[in-house]
């Protein structure tokens, strides 16, 4: 009797086992054949609702690298007044400042953020208090001052100037939010110029 319990046992186990494993593989499968979708800046800043939270890949040429650890920097297409932020994931970390002037290729999640009054007052509390927000740095339009060193009381004036002219900008929308996109990078690539 003992040895019928041990052997059904082990028929359950490995049928338990057999069935299991392939399905987690073929979720983990599905998750990274996630369907890429390939667009370009123009694209994305023309009609960014419609790549929300979609993992696309693009190309562009980097126009600024943030000196201040490289947790960002703004790429363009063929249009040069078109500039869209990109900012690395965990795995990434930073990028390199020797990247500005690369063309690159991108592949991540398109991110947005609602900016309305009470965002921006909950950022000025932030900046008051002396905590250091994505969005302060986003809002520039990846227009930093590279090398200079300002003094805390500068760089302080120079965030409630950011904020103020977020009022400005949000006073100017019918809707009462501003929306912000980004793109989180989960891959870059540097591309070869054809010289």
């Amino acid at each position: 009797m003992m040895k019928k319990l041990f052997f059904l046992a082990a028929i359950l186990g490995i049928g338990f086992a057999c069935t299991n494993t392939p399905k987690e593989d073929k979720e983990a499968a599905v998750e990274e054949v996630a369907e890429i979708i390939e667009t370009n800046v123009a694209a994305i800043l023309e009609s960014p609702a419609d790549f929300k939270d979609e993992k696309i890949k693009l190309e562009g040429t980097v126009t600024h690298v943030c000196a201040h650890g490289g947790k960002r920097l703004f790429i363009i297409g063929d249009n040069p007044d078109l500039q869209l932020k990109i900012t690395p994931n965990e795995k990434i970390g930073h990028f390199e400042k020797e990247m500005e002037g690369s063309s690159v290729e991108i592949t991540g999640i398109l991110k947005e953020l609602k900016i309305d009054e009470a965002y921006i007052a909950q950022l000025e509390k932030e900046i008051k208090e002396g905590t250091d927000n994505e969005v302060m740095h986003s809002h520039s339009d990846g227009e930093h001052g590279e090398g200079e060193e300002h003094s805390e009381d500068e760089a302080s004036e120079e965030k409630m100037n950011q904020i103020n002219k977020m009022r400005s900008d949000l006073a100017e929308t019918e809707e009462g939010y501003i929306m912000e996109y980004w793109v989180e990078c989960k891959e870059i690539n540097t591309k070869e110029s054809a010289e």
